[in-house]
């Protein structure tokens, strides 16, 4: 035969373990670039959802200042400068010039009290829906100017289309004539930036929105220019995201010092840099942990090109030594091995950029060029990789006939050693940077540590794999002693060829090890996320009302009942979520009655209630009945009237815990001893519950009378008095060098505030239970004396590992009893099922400044799940890998046995039981790689998920305690499809074993 005939016979042999060279690099290079192409697309997506989802305020940004006499020429100058400042096409502005609140002097129902808030926005009639009258106004007298009152607002003052209103002053009144009413058709679009004023029709007691067309300069108040920055999707995206970072932190200097803009003094609102910070962290962690994903890809893909290469070796082993014997050079034989590794690679990766930019153009709607070209580095590394690796297989086998492939133990050692090292080392790192993501605004993943985990997967599979060489010879030794001769013929094998498994145990175990951890990182994200929801917000959703944290004079209590009313809450309550000093530190601070917590946290809230419990009063304030609209006491100065005056008040909680001042007022006519006073609940949620009496002097003390005694309490409803407990009386001091004297009604333990704190503070102060500790509350920075009653891991809507919280009714009472400033709450918590729903009503409930946090909002889901899902392409495109590695395992061991099944016929064995020996034996490396795949994720998950879960939760603040966990149902659903497979595969090679049993001759 010639040198070309030989040739030709030599590519007709091994056209088999051609064709599965080509399908491994056509599965490879489809496998990286899709997952890459998919993550990319996905993750620039979600991070516009995780923008779009975000609160108002955190998606948008607001530059007020006073209005300039040239507004024209000050809006020029905000528009240049935010042109200076941030990329074309990042933001849509919205300008708009505003009052302050102005009297209602006349219209509608409008009383002495009664402010309004008007607004000049241009283009009003796009952002709104008129539910009466028409806007732009036509026809209007100049005597009375048009005027778009928001619906809500009208209906509060009793406005409608025609009426006419007057504000001003006595000196300066100005009418408008009602010309349409209006409600946003977006509430909760952050170009409203949440302003109650145009979403419930009232702002810090104020009604408004009042909308007029011309100039606001007509209003006897102060004017200002707003401009509302929305982000639109371009600002979350990679190319822009640091540039728009960059002018968030320099806006507020340079609209100061931009010319011809700020006018006395500006202001800057608004966590938009919040919230790219957090898709800036998400993205780093998606990247991390995609990179884990392709490095599994990538690896399984070299370890099925070893063992197809092999292969590829012993079935024209014949073929090339007869090349060998004609004169091929070693060289020559090389350049022809490279060029048959080019002929199929390069196909291969072809075919794969081809069905990686169909595959993600179906999935994304994108044009497949993008996902195509993006995967080119891909395929060039597979082609070369796979020309590496078979002339290094070729031209390192002996080529002589009948000559068995080496397979050195040694050398799988020191390459699974390798292995080893590099997973301890990157382990040892990610857990000392305790991140995969890189310290600083680089925004890169730590190539290192982001392969830890695939080198962690693959180490410890190979150290599985390992154990086979010495389990295998074990199994035989201790079949010989059986004597059945299927397990003897079986366990021999295993144990006298127990290298040549090694390659596809290995690519099986990686695989059911890939998946192991996918569904590892995904239950162990999954939980931290509902970790980070409980810590973070607190309940489903959570309604912040910017209170001050400290009553004033005279306030109502932030009302839950209003918000309980909303379809779909099954509870609510007023919380304190606030921050006080403790040392150097300022630490969050919750307070909520321990029923309530229970109520809205659910079975997670259970040790977080059961612990607040310890801090509650042991005593009851005395509760009013819960028809009751009113209290009233009786005040007694003693014989002698004092020459001052006084200011009586009550201070009531609601049954929520928040607290409201309640002014007494004198009967009609002169008070006497005795007298009743009585005052009016606000609205709050009932029963309520009397806490303490006040009274505020005018005028110096007079030692002839040096107390007031309250007593005689009782509710009131329609006129009737309902008495409470009758023994319940106050003494107040009223003598005292301070005008103001306060007591707590009843015994209500000790002054020390019982209080719980997390484990972390405690660690950090240096306390345990029992412990006295004192912080600063308020703005007064007074400090609140308090002892720990309980330490807990976490406390849920603290949003930090340092942390106190106490029973709502125990902090009144504190405050109260030591002189502070009372609290007011200023938060709402929620439990619905329905957040979304939820929170797109209660912004159109809030009458004050409100930030809604919910799971959407809070999230970055949209931008991690990509990457996790990432982890289940690479354990399918490892499955195919794997069962295309074992299939040209089983292929070439066949073929090297194929010359000793007529001796094994002669010595008496049937075709049924060599196919059953062969079962065995294959069902054994079966359910061994199974086993260390097990193991190996397992392992893999327990070393290094963790800190990627941490990172896949930006802005958790170290306040996660990531515990690995492992859900078994889809890691189950997977390993029985690779398992299903490899049964096929062994199926098949059974078949033609036992198909050729009438052939054989002895």
């Amino acid at each position: 035969m010639s040198t070309l005939g030989l040739a030709a016979s030599r590519v007709r042999a091994a056209v088999p373990a051609l064709l599965a060279l080509l399908l491994i690099v056509v599965v490879a290079v489809t496998a990286l670039g899709t997952t890459t192409g998919l993550v990319q697309h996905r993750v620039a997506a979600g991070a516009a959802v995780t923008l779009a989802d975000a609160a108002a305020q955190s998606a948008a940004v607001r530059v007020t200042t006073h209005l300039a006499e040239d507004a024209t020429a000050q809006d020029a100058a905000a528009t240049g400068l935010f042109g200076d400042l941030f990329p074309q096409g990042t933001f849509t502005v919205h300008r708009s010039e505003v009052s302050l609140a102005v009297p209602m002097l006349a219209g509608g129902t409008a009383g002495p009290e009664s402010t309004a808030l008007f607004a000049r926005l241009p283009d009003l009639a796009d952002r709104v829906t008129i539910t009466a009258g028409a806007w732009p106004a036509s026809g209007s007298s100049a005597e009375a100017p048009p005027v778009a009152v928001q619906a809500d607002a009208a209906a509060s003052l009793g406005l409608g289309v025609g009426d006419v209103l007057t504000v001003g002053t006595a000196a300066i009144p100005v009418s408008f004539e009602v010309a349409a009413l209006w409600r946003a058709t977006d509430p909760t679009s952050p170009t409203w930036f949440a302003d109650s004023a145009v979403t419930a029709g009232r702002a810090g007691g104020a009604s408004g929105l009042f909308v007029v067309e011309q100039d606001l300069t007509v209003l006897p108040t102060q004017h200002f220019a707003v401009w509302t920055l929305s982000a639109t999707p371009a600002a979350a995206g990679d190319q822009n995201r640091a540039a728009v970072l960059a002018g968030l932190r320099h806006l507020g200097e340079r609209v100061d010092a931009a010319p011809g803009l700020t006018v006395s003094s500006s202001t800057t609102e608004g966590d938009l840099a919040g919230t790219l910070q957090r898709i800036d962290a998400a993205g780093r962690g998606a990247t991390a942990i995609g990179i884990t994903a392709i490095f599994i890809i990538g690896m399984l893909g070299i370890v099925a090109l070893m063992q197809v290469s092999t292969v590829l070796v012993g079935s024209r082993r014949e073929q090339t030594a007869l090349l060998r014997a004609r004169g091929l050079a070693l060289g020559q034989h090389g350049v022809l091995v490279i060029a048959e590794g080019l002929l199929v690679t390069i196909p291969g990766s072809l075919i794969g950029l081809v069905a990686t930019g169909v595959l993600v153009a179906a999935v994304t709607g994108s044009d497949p060029s993008g996902p195509a070209s993006g995967a080119v580095p891909f395929a060039l590394g597979v082609s070369v990789a796979g020309v590496v690796v078979l002339a290094v297989t070729v031209l390192s086998e002996p080529a002589g006939p009948g000559r068995s492939p080496r397979r050195s133990l040694a050398t799988f050692a020191v390459s699974f050693g390798i292995i080893g090292a590099a997973a301890v080392l990157a382990i040892w790192q990610l857990h000392a940077q305790g991140s995969p993501v890189r310290a600083g605004g680089d925004g890169g993943a730590d190539l290192v540590t982001a392969t830890s985990p695939a080198l962690a997967l693959i180490a410890i599979a190979a150290l599985g794999t390992m154990g086979f060489v010495v389990l295998a010879p074990l199994r035989a030794a201790r079949a010989v002693r059986r004597g059945s001769v299927v397990s003897l013929l079986a366990d021999s094998q295993l144990g006298s060829r127990a290298t040549r498994y090694l390659v596809p145990i290995l690519a099986l175990a990686i695989t059911i090890a890939s998946a192991a951890f996918a569904t590892g990182i995904a239950t162990t994200w999954q939980n931290a996320q509902v970790q980070a929801q409980l810590i973070g917000t607190g309940p489903t959703v959570d309604i912040d009302l910017h209170s001050d944290a400290t009553a004033p004079a005279a306030t109502e209590p932030v009302n839950a009942t209003r918000y309980a009313a909303i379809d779909g809450v099954r509870a609510a309550a007023a919380v304190v979520v606030s921050r006080v000093r403790l040392g150097s530190d300022s630490v969050p601070v919750v307070s909520i009655r321990p029923d309530a917590a229970e109520t809205l946290l659910g079975d997670a809230g259970g040790e977080f209630a059961a612990a607040l419990r310890t801090t509650s009063p042991s005593s009851v304030q005395l509760e009013l009945p819960a028809t009751a609209t009113g209290v009233q006491a009786s005040v007694s100065f003693g014989e002698t009237p004092p020459a001052a005056s006084f200011a009586v008040s009550i201070w009531a909680s609601d049954a929520d815990g928040s607290l409201a001042r309640i002014p007494l007022a004198e009967p009609a006519g002169a008070a006497g001893p005795g007298s009743v006073y009585s005052g009016v609940l606000p609205a709050g949620t009932r029963p309520w519950r009397l806490v303490a009496v006040e009274a505020e002097r005018s005028g110096p003390p007079d030692a002839a009378v040096p107390t007031l005694l309250v007593d005689r309490f009782a509710g009131t409803a329609d006129g009737a008095a309902s008495p409470l407990d009758p023994s319940m009386a106050v003494s107040l001091d009223i003598a005292a060098a301070l005008p103001r004297s306060r007591a707590v009604i009843g015994s209500q333990g000790p002054a020390a505030l019982p209080v719980v704190v997390t484990t972390a503070l405690a660690d950090r102060v240096g306390v345990s239970v029992g412990d006295p500790l004192a912080f600063g509350f308020g703005a007064s920075g007074a400090l609140l004396d308090a002892q720990v009653s309980a330490i807990v891991q976490s406390l849920p809507g603290s949003g930090s590992r340092l942390g106190i919280a106490t029973d709502l009714a125990a902090l009144n009472n504190a405050t109260l009893q030591q002189g502070r400033s009372p609290v007011l709450a200023g938060n709402i918590w929620l439990d619905t099922d329905t957040p979304d729903t939820v929170s797109t009503t209660a912004t159109t409930v809030a009458t004050s400044t409100a930030v809604l946090s919910s799971h959407r909002t809070t999230t970055a889901a949209p931008i991690l799940q990509p990457a996790m899902d990432a982890f289940w392409i690479a354990a399918a495109a490892a499955g195919l890998l794997a069962l295309i590695t074992f299939s040209a395992f089983i292929a070439d061991d066949s073929r090297l046995r194929r010359t000793g099944i007529p001796v094994l016929r002669a010595l008496g064995l049937s075709s049924a039981q060599l196919t059953r020996a062969r079962a065995r034996e294959l069902l054994f490396v079966l359910v061994f790689a199974l086993i260390a795949g097990a193991v190996a994720g397992i392992g893999a998950t327990l070393i290094a998920v963790a800190p990627f879960v941490a990172a896949a939760v930006p802005g958790s603040g170290g306040y996660l305690s990531v515990v690995p966990a492992l859900d078994p149902l889809p890691w189950l659903g997977f390993s029985t499809a690779v398992v299903a497979g490899a049964l096929l595969v062994i199926g098949v090679a059974l078949e033609r074993l036992n198909g050729s049993g009438p052939e054989v001759r002895s």
